[in-house]
């Protein structure tokens, strides 16, 4: 049995510290978002999309090639999930690629850029092939009766003379003829399959977000109940409501995220704290007045779209006078 290394070229290592980074910089940003004594306060959703993101990158880890090696009977593309093995009895040809050769390819299914480049990719000059490689030069096509198979083992010349030496009917083939200037130049390079997985990482996080966030506030049989855009609403029994009160310039200072959502258009919401008030509860969609409702088992802030008349609900479902009639 013979091994045959595959090196990375100076693009992968690029586009894979690229895709990592991107990853962890999101889930980072999730994860900062849930920081805090009370993490519950992030949407659910939210505290799967690290999880997800590091999937990603640990699944496209798993599956890329980081090795060859030619065995008895067949040739095998080490990876550390689901290694591929190719009988040998099925080859029909072997032959080194020139370096141009994938030009004009594009990806029909795999990754392109994350720890290697591999999947099923189709071109002009080769027609459909799967593709397991770490690199665009030194590459070996496999001919099968099940298919085309492009690797990136090194050195490419030994690994053909050793599988045309154990498959003495396949045929080595003369080196394709360069083709054509494609107008679509190695689609599988990053932008387009990163860029769609970013894209779609970073649109979760803001539907998720959006999902959650407060929209209204209304007293409603015998509860205080913060309407939110597509989840369910959140309530408050009025019976356990001890104060409210419109917040003063005072209560504004010092006021930072413990945990949740902000500045998501006007839309700020979860575990806050203030140095006037402790750590409360946000629900804020508008630029304000901000009500304070003191309860029995926290404090919660929210921007009712009509200040007064939502105090004087509250105050009237708490047995209260209502506030006196605005100058």
């Amino acid at each position: 049995m013979a091994r045959y290394a595959a090196p990375w070229d100076r693009k992968l290592k690029l586009s894979t510290g690229l895709f990592v980074l991107l990853l962890a910089g999101v889930g980072g940003w999730i994860v900062s978002q849930g920081m805090g004594p009370e993490p519950e306060a992030l949407p659910g959703p939210l505290l799967a999309v690290p999880v997800l993101l590091a999937a990603i990158v640990l699944l496209a880890w798993a599956l890329a090639p980081r090795g060859f090696s030619v065995e008895i009977g067949r040739v095998r593309v080490e990876r550390r999930l689901w290694p591929i093995e190719i009988p040998l009895r099925e080859v029909r040809s072997a032959e080194a690629l020139s370096d141009d050769a994938l030009r004009g390819s594009a990806r029909v299914l795999g990754a392109g850029g994350a720890f290697g480049y591999y999947g099923r990719f189709w071109s002009r000059r080769l027609g459909h092939y799967r593709l397991y490689a770490t690199r665009f030069s030194g590459l070996v096509r496999l001919v099968t009766s099940r298919g085309t198979f492009v690797l990136s083992p090194d050195p490419a010349g030994r690994f053909v003379e050793e599988v045309l030496a154990h498959v003495p009917s396949a045929r080595p083939v003369a080196p394709l003829e360069p083709g054509p200037e494609p107008g679509l130049r190695r689609a599988w390079l990053l932008p387009a399959g990163l860029g769609a997985a970013v894209a779609l990482s970073v649109g979760g996080v803001m539907v998720a977000s959006w999902a959650w966030a407060p929209r209204s506030v209304s007293v409603v049989g015998g509860e205080v109940v913060v309407e939110r855009q597509w989840a369910g609403p959140e309530r408050i029994r009025l019976a356990s409501v001890r104060e409210v009160r419109l917040l003063s310039g005072a209560d504004f200072r010092g006021w930072r995220r413990v945990a949740g959502v902000a500045n998501l258009g006007r839309v700020s919401y979860g575990s806050y704290r203030s140095d006037a008030l402790g750590t409360f509860q946000l629900y804020h969609w508008r630029r304000g007045p901000h009500v304070l409702l003191e309860t029995g088992d926290g404090k919660v802030v929210v921007t009712p779209d009509d200040w007064r008349a939502f105090v004087n609900d509250v105050r009237t479902g708490l047995g209260q006078a209502p506030l006196p009639a605005a100058p």
